[in-house]
């Protein structure tokens, strides 16, 4: 396919090259590269490479779409599942892949377009799904490819009554042609990072520490970007509301000193206390925290494998 490519832009639009690329393929999977054979030439040649790391996050397809049906429902798993197969896609027409699919599924029920459509959007507010990048309107040897921060978790605005028409067949449009989706592999990375440190919490002390841990992580957020190394400080008397809100164990505000004690002094060192004043106030080291349990990781598997003589050695 792209052997046809590598001539010039004078018998071959820049249009017809930007959507000449395999659609099965992740945007985040292939590198574009352009370059002219000779200085001055203006013929340019275009190159699709394969991103290796981006490779290796479609292995662990399975586990992004079961975090998304324990949390959603089927109808989030279809949704994103189709945005998968296709690398990227506008989302009317994923709902609409989604709909039909999910009516000829047994023993499922009827599927709704609405409700899918408001799935959608929940899927993009929580930042699953992001919007792609747009070619501006300049020409040039290679398309510069921008989108609006703002725009990046906008849900889009999708009229129901067209939705329907183009679902049975009736022709219209829903007004976001050139407006592509796709999966944001960072949020799940971060779920899937979030969970191994609360149930790291969980084993080495108790279920309420690790609800604990997850409350920590929940307010870090509000206020330190998610793959900092360590978190802004999360105070104390936030932390002691939130857990009289929002959590559902209630020993844990019982006891909460006595747990951020234990979880401040344990030799994984999640969580570091910063002060005095007003009961003071934690921050979550997660650089030190993985570090930590890589090593635990690796003296289990020479434990395993070698046995204890082996270990101490190690």
């Amino acid at each position: 396919m792209m052997t046809s490519l590598l001539h010039s832009a004078g018998t071959l639009s820049l249009h017809i090259v930007l959507n000449s690329h395999c659609r099965p393929c992740t945007p985040a999977a292939l590198i574009m590269s352009a370059f002219t054979s000779t200085p001055g030439d203006l013929c340019f040649h275009v190159y699709l490479s394969a991103a290796p790391l981006s490779v290796q996050d479609m292995v662990v397809v399975i586990e992004y779409l079961l975090l998304i049906k324990t949390r959603y429902g089927d109808e989030a798993e279809i949704l994103v599942e189709e945005i998968l197969r296709h690398g990227q896609d506008t989302a009317s027409s994923v709902i609409l892949q989604a709909f039909s699919r999910l009516n000829n599924t047994p023993k499922v029920d009827k599927a709704d377009l609405g409700s899918l459509r408001d799935k959608f959007s929940l899927l993009v507010t929580k930042q699953f799904i992001m919007r792609c990048p747009s070619p501006n309107d300049e020409e040039g040897m290679m398309p510069v490819l921008t989108v609006k921060e703002r725009e990046l978790y906008l849900p889009p605005d999708l009229n129901l009554k067209d939705l329907l028409a183009m679902e049975r067949g009736q022709g219209g449009s829903t007004g976001d042609e050139g407006v592509y989706w796709r999966i944001n592999l960072d949020r799940f990375h971060q779920e899937f990072r979030d969970q191994i440190m609360v149930s790291a919490m969980e084993r080495r002390i108790d279920a309420d520490a690790g609800e604990l841990m997850r409350l920590l992580l929940q307010q870090m957020y509000l206020r330190t970007e998610p793959w900092a190394a360590i978190s802004n400080p999360v105070p104390y008397t936030e932390l002691k509301e939130v857990i009289r809100k929002q959590s559902s164990h209630p020993q844990l505000g019982v006891y909460l000193d006595q747990y951020l004690k234990v979880m401040e002094e344990d030799l994984s060192k999640f969580i570091s206390k910063v002060g005095d004043s007003a009961g003071g106030q934690y921050s979550v080291n997660i650089k030190n925290s993985f570090t930590e349990l890589t090593w635990t990781t690796i003296e289990n598997i020479v434990l395993e494998r070698s046995g204890s003589k082996a270990a101490r050695i190690f």
